[in-house]
């Protein structure tokens, strides 16, 4: 096993709370160290360069928290999105002494990662990993982001009641996601009122969606609902449309995935023809002034000089997450931070409230979320406004043939 020291590619930031303590008359009765892996580069380092700035500004929150009686340091590695070398590094990071890692930023990784946690009886706090499995995972295992089984129970409901859609087909990532979800996935589809006609799965790597686009499209489906990682999502959509699915009277269709689609990068991979595609996600609305949300959307823009996403919101939550979880462990040992994580109250996140139930799934549900001119909406909030927009023009109508009423009882 290689040191700490070795690692490839490594961050180390130290919050100097001692000499604010020592000020209040108070000192750190010892340093915290937490691990945080997450891919920074590869295929999915888009996703892990956006948590990565969410925790480093949750980092600064943890800083000025007085009610943690410690000296904090975290380290965060790239695991390039590899699951084996995500669980070396968790198993690197646990061996130096991390009290608890952020980290899994897939499906895969955490699996992979999970078993190193059970091994060292130490925290492994996902904040995007979905998969079904990852619900018995153990104590060990928490996460911010709801399971898959919610996301498609939630697309099924809305494709049936909200959409109409009498068939469909589902795309499925054929992958560790997909050995621990696909079954979940399939039988939430069959729950609602319409068909499934078939669900298929596709290689991971692939980028030629020839056969299995044949194989769906045959089957003239209404809808189709797509499981797998951002950008095979993104390039799948990008193949649906260049065959007019979805596009035109005589081409119906709905396309719907995962939350995984909804990074700004992964949404601006497949451009233009992302519009119209329905996805499911917590809610996450930048522009709400209640709780943390307006402290986190200033800070964030003005130390990055852009808005953040819905994974960037998920990082800073999993780093509020292990902060607030120091309060409550009685000492630095794992198992009294083990004991702090299941006693620790309801946190307000910004991506909701955090409350973990036994399972160390966080108690979320989904909303539905669709693009329109290359940005992701609320789909509830979008309908609403266009709702409002129709009856304002039907307003100005009436207004405008009120007027021209007038003028003619005025001419007779």
């Amino acid at each position: 096993m290689r040191s700490i020291g070795t690692l490839a590619r490594r961050l180390v930031l130290v919050v100097p709370l001692a000499g604010l303590l020592v000020g209040l008359g108070c000192r750190p009765s010892q340093t915290v160290k937490f691990g945080i892996v997450l891919p920074l580069t590869g295929s999915m380092s888009d996703y892990g360069q956006s948590i990565k700035s969410g925790v480093e500004l949750a980092f600064e929150t943890v800083q000025q928290d007085l009610d943690i009686p410690y000296e904090v340091e975290i380290e965060i590695v790239d695991s390039k999105g590899d699951p084996d070398t995500a669980a070396r590094l968790a198993g690197d990071l646990y061996g130096a002494g991390a009290l608890a890692i952020i980290g899994g930023v897939t499906s895969a990784e955490a699996l992979a990662m999970v078993e190193v946690s059970k091994q060292q009886q130490r925290v492994l706090l996902s904040p995007t990993a979905s998969s079904d499995e990852l619900s018995e995972a153990g104590r060990t295992f928490y996460r911010i982001f709801p399971n898959t089984l919610k996301e498609a129970s939630g697309m099924a409901n809305f494709a049936s009641e909200g959409l109409k859609i009498q068939d469909l087909v589902v795309l499925i990532e054929d992958s560790p996601f997909a050995e621990a979800t696909g079954e979940g996935i399939a039988n939430a589809f069959r729950q609602y009122d319409g068909e499934v006609k078939e669900t298929l799965f596709f290689p991971t790597e692939t980028s030629d969606w020839g056969e299995i686009l044949d194989q769906a499209l045959a089957l003239k489906p209404s809808g189709i609902y797509i499981a797998a990682n951002g950008p095979q999502t993104a390039s799948l959509i990008a193949a649906l449309r260049d065959r007019r699915y979805g596009l035109g009277e005589n081409n119906p269709g709905r396309i719907m995935a995962t939350s995984s689609f909804a990074h700004p990068a992964v949404i601006a991979q497949a451009g233009s023809k992302a519009d119209g595609v329905y996805m499911t996600m917590t809610v996450f609305d930048i522009g709400s002034e209640e709780g943390r949300m307006p402290e986190f959307v200033g800070s964030f823009r003005e130390t990055n000089g852009a808005d953040p996403d819905f994974f960037a919101a998920h990082g800073y939550d999993a780093m509020l997450v292990v902060g607030e979880a120091l309060k409550y462990s009685a000492s630095t040992l794992s198992s009294d931070f083990l004991k702090g994580m299941r006693a620790m109250e309801p946190l307000a996140g910004v991506t909701g409230n955090l409350q973990f139930d036994e399972d160390g799934d966080a108690q979320k549900f989904p909303r539905i979320h669709t693009v329109r001119g290359g940005v992701i909406v609320d789909y509830q909030k979008w309908q609403q406004k266009k709702r409002e927009e129709f009856l304002e023009k039907q307003r100005e109508i009436r207004e405008k043939l009120r007027k021209l009423q007038e003028q003619a009882d005025r001419l007779r």
